[in-house]
């Protein structure tokens, strides 16, 4: 943090010092705090206005860093990448009807997105229509047909043993070389997490 030395007080040296604390969880405190001063002038970019969201989450601060997220995200209503922190955040701490309302936005903006799919089936098993959660999975593999390995795992989560392992297989079924050994142990791993350890070690 040597670079703080040579800072003055102008804007610019008060967001560099903010940006250069933020880089530091042992300074997070502090970053906050010149964040907060900045903000009260109304001196924040969006993008310093979502660090500071994304600290206040770090210092367990959710109850500031949600309707922060929330008010960026209005703003900038076209803006995927704030759109898909958020519904990640919502997701982290349960707030399973607002992350499904945002997910669906996101899905609207890029729904030929692995990520947008992942965030948008999670949220939709969070609220417990599994089902909903699968068909958009399997919608999106026959429209896009995504890497298999991360289409696998994203079934897996959902709880979809057939459709990963089918996953898992296709993307087997597709290397060059029959005995591609890192594909091999993407299935073998498959196998024994799912409690089939022998025929994870026949392969």
């Amino acid at each position: 943090l040597t670079l703080l030395d040579g800072l003055g007080k102008s804007e610019e040296d008060r967001r560099t010092r903010a940006l250069v604390l933020a880089t530091n969880s042992a300074h997070r405190s502090e970053a906050i705090k010149e964040f907060e001063s900045l903000a009260t002038s109304r001196r924040l970019t969006p993008d310093m206005q979502f660090l500071l969201a994304q600290l206040y989450e770090a210092d367990g601060k959710w109850f500031f860093a949600k309707p922060q997220l929330i008010t960026i995200v209005r703003d900038q209503p076209g803006n995927p990448v704030y759109l898909s922190r958020l519904v990640g955040m919502l997701l982290r701490h349960k707030d399973h009807d607002e992350a499904l309302e945002y997910a669906e936005k996101l899905a609207k903006l890029k729904p030929n997105d692995l990520q947008t799919v992942a965030l948008l089936s999670t949220a939709l098993k969070a609220k417990g229509r599994e089902l909903d959660a699968a068909s958009t999975l399997q919608t999106f593999a026959r429209r896009i047909n995504p890497p298999q390995d991360q289409l696998g795992y994203l079934f897996e989560q959902l709880g979809r043993k057939e459709e990963a392992e089918s996953a898992f297989r296709a993307r087997l079924a597709a290397a060059k070389e029959p005995q591609d050994s890192t594909r091999m142990l993407t299935i073998a791993a498959f196998l024994a997490r799912t409690g089939r350890m022998v025929e994870a070690l026949q392969l």
